[in-house]
């Protein structure tokens, strides 16, 4: 039988990490952009997509993402999201409580069901209430990963 962990004292290989686990994302500046929409829309920074691997078959996703924006009018509320094969899978609602004042958005999240195979995680914002434009520009910065798990 398959031994699914290593025992007490037995050293982890690479190998065996390949096998648990695989990782991409983003860091990079968020370049400018604004956004009023209630549904979902890319947000702008180049890039705000990468590939990604998952090898098993039983795994979950852990996404996270750190991700600077402002609003122009205080109370407005956003989602922060990443897109997997057309479906938006919410990391974060997050409220700008002041208006034009950078924030983060910062949170992890584990996706669930996603057979084995390459994807594009699309980073995705949307205003969830409140009146203000989402805004990003020159001085965002925007972190997203995927990692595999078990």
């Amino acid at each position: 039988m398959a031994q699914d962990t290593p025992l007490a004292g037995e050293k982890v290989s690479d190998v065996f990490l390949a096998e648990l686990s695989s990782e991409a994302g983003i860091s990079n500046a968020t370049g400018a952009g604004t956004s009023t929409s209630a549904s979902y829309a890319n947000i702008t920074a180049t890039p705000s997509s990468f590939s990604f691997t998952k090898y098993g078959t039983n795994s979950r996703l852990r996404a996270q993402i750190a991700f600077d924006s402002f609003s122009t009018v205080l109370g407005t509320k956003m989602s922060v999201a990443v897109q997997i094969l057309g479906t938006d899978y919410e990391l974060k609602q997050h409220w700008h409580t002041n208006a034009n004042l950078y924030t983060a958005a910062v949170s992890v999240a584990y996706i669930s069901g996603l057979p084995a195979g390459t994807y594009t995680v699309q980073v995705r914002w949307s205003r969830v209430s409140g009146t203000g434009t989402l805004t990003t520009d020159a001085n965002g910065w925007i972190a997203c990963s995927v990692s595999e798990v078990t």
